[in-house]
């Protein structure tokens, strides 16, 4: 079971000790140390009878990391960390010389991806490699964001400094990740090999084309899902005016040309089973997009339909319209197709009408 007074202390951003006046003042220093190791953000206020000023309850600021520091520059220090609870604990990280920014982006999604649950709250001080200010960020739960830039002093040297509380945190598996995004000549050089494959990735697509779309541009990028049998995807993006995605199951760095090859040949397939909808979306287009490009395409059903796929058309207009029949390709009629495209002459690019 959870334990909801720890998450409460854990998620505060001030917190009240009442009846100071029962206890001793050796009691009253243990209660503050567990609550600092829960909790090192919020400030303790001592207090009888929950007699308080309004005024220091109001208008904190809270969870406000420059204010923090300006008070206490030591407070994301990580010597004297201690073990209050089985399950929930803090950890503080801090780490010499600049950070990659977009390492450190993909470290906090796949983290909240992950642990979201288990992460109460997450709030550090980066030094970002090509800023010359610190950049801060917080987070609870799974909701995470930049917050400010503060003034990095010089004789600070370049460091990052964060701290995080959660339940069953593994201290030096977060250690060691963060690390790994510490700017080093190692990561440069590998950063540089990644680049090279992409592009080799971006030239094979190109070269691969269905007929129908050669010369378009493309771009790929590494994708990281919550799937223990692919966690990381290539996604080779073609350019259209509705860009069409198509995924390879791999790193970037494992990425074949066969597997490019492989990607397209099912794209390939999915154009010509669609043709016949294709020619009767081009005969049902209004007279507002009349003429425009059609394709259509075949993804995984998002709907309860009793179908595993379903059938999606993009008028590639400007912007573009797309709607779905909520079959698969062969099943499509030519009355599925002018009911839908009735429904988005509505609506043209603000929503995805369908029909089954």
């Amino acid at each position: 079971a959870e334990n909801e007074a720890v998450e409460q202390v854990a998620f505060a951003d001030r917190l009240l000790l009442n009846k100071v006046d029962l206890v001793s003042e050796a009691d009253l220093g243990r209660v503050e140390a567990r609550l600092r190791a829960i909790n090192r953000f919020a400030p303790i206020q001592r207090c009888e009878q929950a007699a308080v000023d309004v005024g220091s309850l109001l208008d904190i600021r809270g969870f406000d990391l420059e204010r923090t520091l300006e008070m206490d520059p030591e407070f994301l220090s990580t010597d004297g960390e201690h073990a209050h609870d089985a399950s929930v604990s803090s950890v503080g990280i801090n780490e010499e010389g600049e950070v990659d920014f977009e390492l450190v982006q993909d470290w906090v999604h796949t983290l909240l991806q992950t642990q979201g649950a288990r992460l109460y709250r997450m709030k550090g001080v980066l030094s970002v490699a090509g800023r010359r200010e610190q950049l801060v960020f917080q987070a609870v739960h799974m909701v995470f964001k930049w917050t400010s830039e503060l003034r990095r002093e010089e004789e600070t040297g370049r460091r990052s400094r964060l701290v995080v509380i959660g339940k069953d945190l593994d201290h030096a598996q977060l250690r060691a990740d963060f690390a790994a995004c510490v700017l080093s000549p190692a990561l440069t050089a590998r950063k540089a090999a990644l680049a090279a494959k992409a592009e080799q990735v971006c030239r094979w697509a190109r070269e691969l084309l269905p007929t129908a779309f050669a010369g378009e541009a493309a771009t790929v990028c590494e994708v990281r899902r919550s799937k223990p049998e692919c966690p990381i995807e290539t996604v080779i993006k073609v350019m259209l005016r509705k860009p069409k995605e198509l995924t390879v199951c791999k790193p970037l760095v494992a990425v074949t040309r066969e597997d490019i090859a492989g990607v397209m040949r099912s794209w390939n397939d999915v154009l010509r089973r669609g043709a016949t909808v294709r020619a009767l979306a081009e005969q049902a287009l209004p007279q507002a997009v009349r003429g425009e490009r059609v394709i259509v395409d075949e993804d995984e059903a998002q709907h309860v339909t009793g179908d595993d796929f379903e059938t999606a058309i993009h008028v590639l207009c400007s912007p573009p319209w797309s709607m779905k029949v909520l079959r698969r390709l062969e099943e499509v009629t030519q009355q599925n197709v002018k009911e839908v495209m009735a429904l988005a002459s509505l609506c043209g690019s603000h929503g995805v009408p369908s029909v089954r």
